[in-house]
């Protein structure tokens, strides 16, 4: 759930970065539930000091429960470490950012990549929960996201509909991808933005951008960078170069500083509840290169105001596998519940606002409620003893 102190914080925050530093670290994941599949990452993290394994930024002492977590999916050939830049610029504003370094060959499993990057948001919040791990109680175990550029921004649609917990995604020039990224959009329900260049020579958006973005659900923007390429989100001289060599009409530093300045303030929006909507409709009203189509879509700190006067309560919590679950407000029409593992154990639609009751036990172990709507999805940990 979005966090009351979080949106007060934000208008103080709006032109100020809190993080001291970036700190940096490398982690190897194992999924257990696919042959011990290893997946390594380069993470960043809000830190005291800059540098690789340096002391992390305590949220508790900014009143917050921890920073949202963030997985990032490369391009073809080009590998995670072309990505730095969206780590730089997130982390001064409360994000642990993990970019994701597997299916980097010439023949990648997209299937694989997508089920990675998924695994990796809720990877960084288990080992958040590890007492020697230098991510020791600051990652946000509420709120996660996925970012893909290319095949990844393809394999960002697979993560999300393979696992509903995940709550936004960015695309950048999402490319289709083996199993269709087309065809997942129909199963895709969270907050969801594209980012299309009018000059992208790779992925043509109407076979890729237009129809990815057309089939996904909830709410969603469609950004285009008039003359954007399909390379210049990341700085020039990788592989992608050489499949798009004359780039786009539009200089690669303004293409960067659009979408980072955008992204930033949207996750900030949908995953850190701050009213910062202002940073991204300004930007797209003085920069006559930028459209977006909404200009933004349900961005309106009269929808933070609902949620934080309407906050969702489940009791009790924890509890002995039954459990009721109460909100004041009226967004809300399906209900959900996820085990650890991310399966879904529960759906049904409310048929009575405001409240629901559940009666069938659940065994014991830690639960994800998602309740959504057509405009606004919430979820919140449930502890059954």
């Amino acid at each position: 759930m979005k966090k009351t102190l979080l949106f007060v914080f934000a208008f103080f925050s709006i032109g100020f970065s809190f993080a001291q530093g970036l700190g940096h670290t490398t982690l190897t994941f194992t999924d257990a539930t696919r042959n011990n599949r290893p997946i390594p990452c380069e993470v960043y993290y809000p830190a005291t000091s800059a540098g690789d394994n340096t002391t992390a930024l305590d949220p508790a002492s900014l009143g917050l429960n921890g920073f949202p977590a963030i997985a990032v999916g490369h391009g073809f050939v080009i590998g995670a470490s072309s990505y730095g830049l969206i780590a730089e610029h997130l982390i001064p504003f409360g994000f642990v950012v993990a970019l994701v370094n597997t299916e980097t060959g010439f023949s990648p499993n997209h299937q694989e990549f997508g089920l990675d990057l998924a695994f990796v948001t809720h990877a960084l919040q288990l080992e958040s929960q590890n007492s020697s791990s230098i991510l020791h109680n600051i990652v946000s175990q509420e709120k996660e996201a996925v970012i893909g550029h290319s095949m990844g921004g393809g394999a960002a649609w697979l993560a999300a509909a393979s696992d509903p917990l995940i709550d936004a995604i960015v695309g950048l020039a999402p490319a289709e991808t083996n199993p269709s990224a087309i065809a997942a959009a129909s199963s895709v329900n969270c907050n969801s933005l594209i980012f299309s260049g009018s000059d992208d020579a790779v992925t043509p958006p109407a076979d890729n951008h237009q129809p990815i973005f057309d089939g996904t659900n909830g709410c969603k923007t469609f950004v285009t960078l008039t003359g954007g390429s399909h390379c210049g989100y990341i700085a020039a001289g990788t592989l992608c170069d050489f499949g798009e060599p004359l780039g786009g009409s539009l200089a690669r530093a303004d293409q960067q500083e659009a979408y980072l300045t955008m992204m930033t303030a949207w996750l900030r929006y949908f995953l850190n509840a701050e009213c910062v909507e202002a940073l991204y409709t300004d930007y797209v009203t003085a920069h006559s290169f930028v459209s977006a189509a909404p200009l933004a879509a349900c961005m309106l700190c009269g929808n933070v105001n609902d949620v934080e006067s309407n906050p969702i309560n489940v009791f009790p919590n924890p509890n002995q596998g039954t459990f009721s679950i109460q909100w004041k407000s009226e967004m809300f029409n399906t209900v959900e519940l996820f085990d650890a593992t991310g399966k879904r154990v529960l759906k049904q639609m409310i048929l009575q606002q405001g409240f629901f009751n559940e009666t069938e036990k659940l065994k014991q172990g830690v639960y994800w409620l998602k309740l959504s709507g057509e405009k606004s999805i919430s979820t919140k940990k449930i502890v059954v003893e």
